[in-house]
């Protein structure tokens, strides 16, 4: 999901996996022998495991949220899969790919846009300004760390795990 906001924020975006865990970060723990968090992941039996290798052998990830994680995972499943010109993932038919699905919202078809801009900085402000939870500095909004780790990787370059550099060699 992807929204304008005002004040050269750039668009305020929530872009995850619908997964309790990416499929990224259990490749990663597989390459490293690191275990994930219980509850993320099922072995090809459907029994709960921690061992990442257990995914390419017939596992599953589990989604995130529970009981409603599963129907919204159920749900962007159908939608972005489906009418982005793929089938499910469990589908004999499957291909793996990326298939993609861009809906577009005209803002001013349900509301004056300045007022939409003023409401959302409004929100975002309040946000921000709430006292964070212990351990934290502060209370961050969707993106703000992609867009601070993007800038530093545009300064510094962007470090590539060994085992996916050798899938580019």
């Amino acid at each position: 999901w992807g929204l304008p906001v005002p004040n050269g924020r750039g668009p305020l975006v929530a872009d995850f996996a619908t997964s309790a865990v990416p499929e990224g970060k259990v490749a990663m723990a597989c390459d490293s022998k690191v275990l994930l968090p219980p509850h993320v992941l099922i072995d090809r039996d459907g029994a709960s495991t921690v061992d990442a290798a257990d995914f390419y052998q017939g596992g599953a990830l589990l989604p995130f949220g529970g009981h409603k994680g599963y129907g919204f995972v159920l749900l962007v499943e159908l939608m972005a899969n489906l009418l982005g010109g793929s089938v499910p993932v469990s589908s004999t038919d499957y291909q793996p790919g990326n298939p993609a699905l861009l809906i577009a919202i005209e803002v001013a078809a349900f509301l004056d846009p300045s007022d939409y801009l003023r409401h959302t900085e409004n929100l975002l402000r309040r946000i921000e300004s709430s006292a964070p939870a212990q351990g934290f500095e502060k209370v961050l909004v969707p993106n703000t760390v992609e867009s601070e780790t993007a800038s530093k990787r545009r300064r510094a370059g962007i470090p590539v795990p060994d085992f996916i550099w050798r899938e580019f060699e």
